[in-house]
């Protein structure tokens, strides 16, 4: 499957190409696209919900802030967790994953149970989701401090809303495993 990374908010409705003003509410959608990518929409009130046959893998509502205003907005937990869940099932898409489950350790979605691993390779990291009453094993990678920052950028531009070119509060510093 092909990710597509996209910029924040376009500040334009995608259904009516509409500019969406400062203050106004408005709806962030990813979808995937026939070609198997991840793509971001932006909708106006008035336009939402989108068309019955477009399949969201998860949506937000947020207000359209000042374009002077820096503040990074994180999307909401769930679609942190959609995004785990399409995640944890594709095997190309390791170090990601690994950085998405720090992250939401960061922000106390999952909880830390345990580390695993009898050799190199093999470490696990074991984190379990409360909402979900589930564990899950999360392969640790070791990743250099540019893949990191490659990550944590892409991340930050699909799930942020706002300036994302500082790291958001509450984004892991140093998302490294631990040797």
């Amino acid at each position: 499957m092909n990710f597509e990374w996209l910029p924040k908010c376009s500040r334009v409705c995608s259904q009516s190409g509409r500019v969406l003003e400062v203050g106004e509410t408005c709806y962030s959608a990813l979808t995937e696209d026939r070609n198997g990518r991840i793509v971001r929409s932006d909708f106006s009130a008035e336009a939402w919900p989108p068309s019955q046959k477009t399949r969201l893998l998860g949506w937000w509502r947020f207000i359209i802030p000042e374009k002077t205003e820096n503040r990074v907005r994180l999307a909401p937990n769930d679609i942190l967790l959609e995004l785990f869940d399409k995640w944890v099932l594709e095997p190309s898409r390791t170090e990601e994953l690994y950085i998405l489950s720090l992250l939401l350790l960061r922000r106390r979605v999952f909880r830390y149970e345990n580390s695993t691993g009898r050799r190199e390779g093999d470490d696990m990291l074991l984190v379990y989701s409360p909402r979900r009453e589930t564990t899950y094993s999360i392969p640790v990678v070791s990743l250099t401090d540019e893949r990191i920052s490659e990550i944590q950028q892409d991340l930050a531009e699909l799930l942020y809303s706002g300036d994302t070119s500082e790291k958001p509060e509450g984004f892991p510093e140093n998302a490294q495993n631990r040797e």
